[in-house]
């Protein structure tokens, strides 16, 4: 069973419905991207890209739940 994840809805609206564009999810995921890379290039965690991916998505998750609290 699969965990329906709010992906905030669309980060740059606009009235075509047929192209949604990116999630504010997505959107805040990428914006966070450079931080994390950044981190592990200055530490001796070296992690995988999976793993960057994963923390960032952590991070947009908790910026939309409090966003929306």
């Amino acid at each position: 069973m699969f965990k329906k994840i709010n992906n905030g809805g669309p980060a740059f609206p606009f009235e075509d419905k047929k192209w949604p564009g990116m999630s504010l999810r997505d959107y805040f995921a990428a914006s966070v991207l450079p931080a994390i890379y950044r981190e592990n290039y200055n530490s001796d965690l070296e992690m995988s890209h999976t793993e960057i991916a994963e923390d960032a998505y952590r991070i947009a998750d908790a910026m939309i739940m409090e966003s929306q609290a």
